[in-house]
């Protein structure tokens, strides 16, 4: 009886050890996972702005100087960037309008006789390239300009 117990035990210990294992390790696992997977943009966009070299190359970035202060970026170019659109609700990084578009599209300089593009103007838009979040932007959403800004 002894002898069937001292078994029982030894090979409970063993399964509860492997379980505790197989636990540590599946959290690691989705740890690693989640770190280094695009699908985060989805959640964040600017989330691998924080990554280290490392972590950015993982996720397919490449880290820049980025902005006036030239500060060191992860910059992830986006799986529908240049993807034509109407509403920042079609792409993963919004929906901005295209100056280069639009310069092209208008003969008397860049922004003509109408002066540059202004918040509540028709327009349509491309999908923003990437993450970086520096430059001068004129954000579309319902086929219209709603926002505009320059950031550096």
């Amino acid at each position: 009886m002894k002898k069937f117990e001292l078994r029982f035990f030894r090979t409970s210990f063993i399964v509860v050890v492997l379980l505790a294992l197989c636990g540590v390790l599946a959290g690691l696992l989705l740890g690693v996972i989640n770190d280094t997977t695009p699908k985060l943009l989805h959640d964040d966009p600017h989330a691998v702005l924080k990554y280290s070299a490392e972590k950015c190359k993982l996720v397919g970035g490449e880290v820049s100087a980025v902005c006036g202060t030239r500060t060191q970026k992860c910059i992830v170019e986006y799986p529908d960037a240049g993807k034509a659109c109407d509403d920042s609700s079609q792409c993963l990084g919004g929906c901005y309008l295209d100056l280069e578009k639009l310069c092209l599209s208008r003969g008397a300089g860049c922004f003509g006789q109408e002066g540059p593009p202004k918040v509540g103007d028709k327009a349509n838009g491309t999908c923003k390239p990437d993450n970086n979040p520096c430059g001068n932007f004129w954000k579309v959403d319902n086929g219209k300009i709603s926002s505009a800004a320059n950031i550096d």
